[in-house]
């Protein structure tokens, strides 16, 4: 399934690592600009590779480059820089071991050698971080709603 929320769950430990130095919102972004090809291919029937070369390391780095030069001229730049690379990168870096279709490795080698390695369902793996995630998340909003009451139209915006 395309731009799926269970990549989102990998942000937490970047998130408690890095902390101010890390972007959630670039992250996301990172995640949904990867699965523009995905979608195509799926939901507007684009005859192109359901993973293709977006779903590939270089792919993904330049994807998170192109990002981050986007916002190059925002003043704190890199905590947008290290969301884009994190969510790029995790991004095929969990794919691979979902996807049998997936050439991580394009263009050096063709097909997934990481899969063919696991016997495991890594979505269902990925749940507890993704839940975990969305938590921590609903509890700092609600801090910055206790703190900042003029921030309160983000949880009514949340709770639609």
């Amino acid at each position: 399934m395309p731009i799926t929320p269970l990549h989102f769950g990998a942000a937490l430990p970047f998130e408690l690592a890095l902390r101010d130095r890390f972007s959630t919102v670039a992250f996301v972004l990172a995640n949904a600009v990867i699965d523009i090809q995905p979608v195509l291919a799926l939901g507007f029937g684009v005859p192109i590779d359901v993973h293709g070369w977006t779903h590939s390391l270089p792919g993904a780095s330049l994807i998170a480059l192109a990002l981050t030069l986007l916002v190059w001229r925002l003043p704190r730049r890199a905590p947008y820089a290290s969301g884009f690379f994190a969510g790029a990168l995790s991004h095929v870096a969990l794919d691979s071991l979902m996807h049998h279709d997936l050439s991580p490795l394009w263009p050096w080698r063709e097909g997934n050698p990481v899969i063919a390695h696991l016997d495991v369902d890594i979505s269902l793996v990925m749940l507890a971080p993704t839940a975990l995630w969305c938590v921590a998340t609903l509890w700092r909003l609600h801090r910055q709603q206790v703190k900042h009451p003029e921030r309160r139209w983000l949880a009514q915006l949340l709770a639609m």
